[in-house]
């Protein structure tokens, strides 16, 4: 599960302690070794070959971080690190200075405080500073750098004493776990990103979304055929700019869904809902949902034809409602009166109580009682559109 995960050692000591742990562990992570500008190619190189996310430590991990488009878990310096490092020169009369980046220098100089001796301290932001300050450190009299590994390798050739700050398991282990954490994030992260993205390219509703400064910043395949506009000429502009006869700022401006407006759009008409995305009572922006009335009303139109074609029929008959209630014989009586009319006719009752039945029933004994009998499930009609498949029907 974890194999998108590459480990970057700046030194080769602390590749062979991370392997100690891996074995120990059973896991396995690709390694590679390369400090500060290496370590920056490595990691190139590692999410090239698929890793997501990257474990390294000190001035190695901030410049991978700055340079480098993926996730950095850092072993940190911990404190204990910098204590037995520099608790060697407590007692001795040599000059000690610490050279490496803010995470490093600030724990240096926390341990020093508290050991109550004096240490030099030459931060550095880029790898080609570390020479420099290693000079500076030399030419004041500095006996002893400690520092990561380009700071003590320079220190080597110019001769002088030098301390590499080693990281030990437990640090390696802690990042390791940090590492899977992120990583599970970064994967449900993904998965809830993807589901996103195949519900609102796939589903029957066209989808605007804008930000508060009215900038669209979603916008579907639906709403792209709807309004046969290019979805790059829409993205990242004002809808006002893009959107013949938009109302996405009156809403924007007042705060106020706009449910069930019918408008006309090229060759369909809409059904649209406009509601505004509002946070700790502000306007954030406004999502747009509409369906293509014109397409339904033609899906309806050959679904007919195609039942009419099976020959569907109403099979019952009131001989068929079995009851002796008064309420049932009221009920029959009721229906066979209201059979007679060209009247829309509402049945109402829960579910199970038999209203196709009735329905049923009716139409047989009504003068349509040779023509076809369509059973729609109203259920998968949103509601927002009656009003308007109404309004366009008339």
């Amino acid at each position: 599960m974890y194999d998108r995960i590459a480990f970057i050692a700046p030194y080769e000591d602390l590749k062979k302690i991370a392997e100690e742990v891996m074995g120990e562990k059973g896991i396995y992570l690709d390694t590679y070794v390369g400090d500060l500008q290496l370590g920056v190619d490595s990691a190139i190189k590692a999410k090239k070959d698929g890793k997501k996310i990257v474990i390294s430590r000190g001035g190695t991990a901030k410049v991978i971080q700055e340079q480098v488009d993926i996730p950095v878990v850092e072993i940190k310096v911990t404190g204990y690190d910098l204590l037995r490092v520099l608790n060697k020169y407590k007692y001795t009369q040599k000059k000690v200075a610490v050279i490496g980046y803010d995470n490093v220098i600030s724990g240096a100089r926390v341990i020093a405080n508290i050991l109550g001796f004096t240490v030099e301290y030459f931060p550095v932001d880029v790898e080609h500073e570390v020479v420099e300050k290693v000079q500076l450190a030399y030419d004041i009299g500095i006996d002893v750098i400690i520092g990561d590994t380009v700071s003590v390798r320079t220190a080597y050739s110019m001769g002088m004493e030098y301390e590499l700050i080693k990281s030990g398991k437990e640090a390696f282990i802690n990042a390791y776990e940090e590492a899977q954490k992120l990583y599970e994030a970064i994967e449900k992260e993904s998965e809830k990103k993807q589901r996103y993205k195949t519900i609102v390219n796939f589903i029957e509703e066209g989808i605007i979304a804008v930000n508060k400064n009215e900038e669209v910043i979603l916008y579907n395949p639906v709403a792209e055929k709807i309004f046969e506009i290019p979805r790059e000429k829409v993205m990242y502009k004002k809808a006002s700019d893009v959107i013949p006869n938009t109302r996405i700022p009156n809403v924007l401006k007042s705060g106020k869904s706009e449910l069930g407006y019918i408008q006309h759009t090229g060759k369909s008409v809409i059904a649209t809902n406009r509601v505004p995305i509002i946070v700790e009572g502000e306007v954030r922006g406004v999502v747009v949902t509409f369906q293509d009335i014109t397409r339904i009303q033609e899906v309806e139109q050959r679904i007919r034809k195609e039942l009419h074609k099976k020959g569907l029929t109403a099979k019952r008959t009131f001989d068929h409602i079995i009851g002796e209630s008064k309420i049932i014989k009221k009920a029959i009586e009721l229906s066979k009166k209201y059979a007679e009319t060209d009247s829309t006719i509402l049945l109402c009752g829960e579910s199970g109580t038999g209203k196709e039945v009735f329905a049923q029933a009716i139409h047989n004994y009504s003068r349509r009682r040779n023509n076809p009998f369509v059973a729609i499930n109203c259920a998968a009609i949103p509601g927002n559109l009656w009003k308007g498949v109404a309004w366009y029907c008339k």
